[in-house]
């Protein structure tokens, strides 16, 4: 007996053969993303048919991945999102003879051509000229800075674009076709606040700001922990520091230290330490 998501698939794979036309399943299509949404979306437009699918994901995979992004296995822990997902949709085509598999692939002719890159999606190799290529791009991105940067090279060469996202239990969805209908930057978006996707914290830390929130959450597993408002304390110490001495003092003190601050961060990891070690 076939489970329910098994007669979902059945159905999804039906409808796809009578009303998609195989020039459509034709276009390259950019999926950028391979999380929860990312794996889903990944997952659908094979089983529609789709044979022409690019990915990119600069995360690895992480064990608080494991329960809501199904292409995933604990075998994968470390390995990039964007690969794994790749070779697990493959492998569906390679098991297709199998009884699990053999529903949801009986009516695909043959694999799709799936390219897998680990990459940020600001990198150079992803320009204008990248993003023409492609029919449609599909964001499942996690920050607002990505989706802006995705949401202008899209609105550059005219490719649609499908933007989504999730908050808690919510999801949201918007098709953006330019020229038509308005953009993710038609409305203000409020600043990103200080959280982090853990696999990003985990697995690439590109910050100071990274470190400490993985040392606080160490910190927390280790000793349990689970510490007190200190994002809120060290936002209004900063703050007050800023108004006493002036925020250019700490701009030109934090770029002195380095070159790859962004933000004022090393007056966040001051006023952290500051914070837990008063003596500092």
């Amino acid at each position: 007996m076939k489970p329910a998501t098994a007669k979902c698939d059945d159905i999804l794979l039906h409808k796809s053969k009578n009303q998609l036309s195989q020039s459509l399943l034709s276009i390259p299509l950019l999926l950028i993303g391979a999380g929860g949404i990312g794996c889903e979306l990944l997952k659908v437009l094979v089983l529609y048919g789709f044979r022409h699918i690019h990915i990119i994901d600069l995360d690895t995979i992480d064990a608080t991945n494991l329960n809501r992004q199904f292409l995933f296995t604990a075998d994968d822990i470390g390995q990039p999102k964007a690969l794994v997902a790749r070779n697990a949709v493959l492998s569906w085509f390679t098991q297709s003879h199998s009884e699990n598999t053999s529903f949801c692939l009986s009516s695909l002719s043959k694999a799709p051509t799936i390219m897998a890159h680990c990459a940020q999606i600001q990198a150079p190799q992803f320009d204008e000229a990248y993003f023409a290529q492609f029919g449609a791009v599909l964001s499942a991105l996690d920050n607002v800075q990505a989706r802006q940067h995705v949401n202008r090279m899209c609105a550059k060469v005219r490719v649609p674009l499908v933007e989504s996202g999730t908050m808690g239990y919510n999801g949201q969805v918007q098709p953006i076709c330019y020229g038509v209908s308005e953009c993710y930057d038609c409305r203000p978006k409020p600043a990103d606040t200080q959280t982090f996707a853990v696999c990003t914290i985990h697995a690439h830390p590109t910050t100071m700001v990274h470190c400490v929130h993985f040392a606080k959450e160490l910190y927390a597993t280790l000793f349990g922990c689970e510490g007190h408002s200190s994002d809120d304390f060290i936002s209004e110490e900063n703050k007050k520091a800023h108004q006493r001495v002036g925020a250019d003092h700490f701009t030109n003190v934090d770029n002195n230290h380095s070159n790859n601050t962004n933000g004022n961060e090393l007056s966040y990891v001051r006023s952290f330490l500051q914070h837990y070690c008063p003596s500092s």
